[in-house]
């Protein structure tokens, strides 16, 4: 089993380049599948990521809203849909079955709210409180 995070350049083409391997994390159906929650580019937020994967760390709401990127209904309204905590659960439970891990750092830029890591796109346009 490979789990792969990273950009969506990694998670499509380790996607379409994985034939006959079980993928755990990755894009599959586009961007909704039962074991996806987001797009990661810094080692920061693959840290924040795997922690909070393995609950040794918990994220605020306000937090979730603005670091898993998963271009669902969850996205949009986070608070109203707890299929993130479902894919936790799916990852978690086979995470330590991998045989490979793969994390892609293409990024430098690392933006965070509150001391927690959260997505540039996923940013309010404003800045509020500590989110730089």
């Amino acid at each position: 089993m490979i789990f792969a995070s990273g950009s969506c350049r990694l998670l499509t083409s380790i996607e379409t380049r994985a034939i006959g391997h079980d993928l755990l994390h990755s894009l599959k159906r586009n961007f909704i599948g039962a074991n996806f929650l987001g797009k990661y580019h810094n080692t920061k937020q693959h840290i924040q990521f795997i922690e909070w994967l393995l609950y040794k760390k918990e994220l605020p709401m306000d937090i979730c809203e603005r670091f898993f990127t998963v271009n669902n209904d969850m996205s949009r309204n986070i608070k109203d849909n707890i299929n993130y905590l479902k894919k936790r659960e799916i990852i978690r439970n086979k995470f330590e079955q991998c045989d490979v891990f793969i994390f892609e750092i293409c990024s430098i830029k690392v933006y965070e709210c509150d001391g927690y890591q959260v997505q540039h796109e996923l940013m309010e346009s404003e800045k509020k409180g500590s989110c730089v």
